[in-house]
């Protein structure tokens, strides 16, 4: 459990200082307003950055780490997922239960499913009071000046 959790913590910190270095990047040159061309430039050599510190990684996961017939994995993903059974199993284990190792994975789960929701529905943004009467006046308007042009138009098809 150790070698599988030091590794894995290890990757994920790098994976997400390289993201926060790129959305540095990505925030200061908009707010430079850089050329796309230089934002590209900037991205891309943060992801090239990722690429290689997760495959010099990959490649130490693929040589070492568990016995001759019982391996962590070949790649990160299998090493992630050697890491997610030894903590669920450690967790759950009726020896010496981890009701805080549980609750971590609980905390993690409901997290992750959060930020797929938001992800993928793009509803991170909450709608303040102001906001949303706003957007209700806005649509009553928009439906008014519809019921007006076609008041409008069925009054001209009347008079021809």
């Amino acid at each position: 459990l150790a070698w599988s959790a030091v590794n894995s913590h290890f990757i994920l910190g790098i994976i997400g200082f390289v993201t926060m270095l790129a959305l540095r990047a990505y925030v200061m040159l908009i707010a430079a307003q850089a050329s796309n061309v230089l934002m590209v430039a900037a991205l891309s050599g943060t992801g090239a950055a990722l690429c290689l510190m997760i495959s010099i990684v990959n490649r130490g996961v693929q040589s070492g780490g568990g016995t001759e017939f019982y391996r962590y994995g070949n790649t990160i993903l299998d090493l992630f997922r050697h890491y997610a059974m030894l903590l669920s199993q450690a967790a759950t284990s009726s020896v010496s239960p981890g009701p805080l190792q549980l609750s971590a994975i609980v905390l993690e789960t409901v997290s992750l499913l959060c930020m797929a929701n938001v992800l993928l529905f793009s509803n991170g943004k909450k709608v303040s009071e102001e906001e949303e009467e706003c957007l209700l006046l806005f649509n009553e308007s928009n439906d008014n000046i519809i019921t007006n042009k076609n008041n409008m138009n069925n009054n001209k098809n009347n008079a021809v």
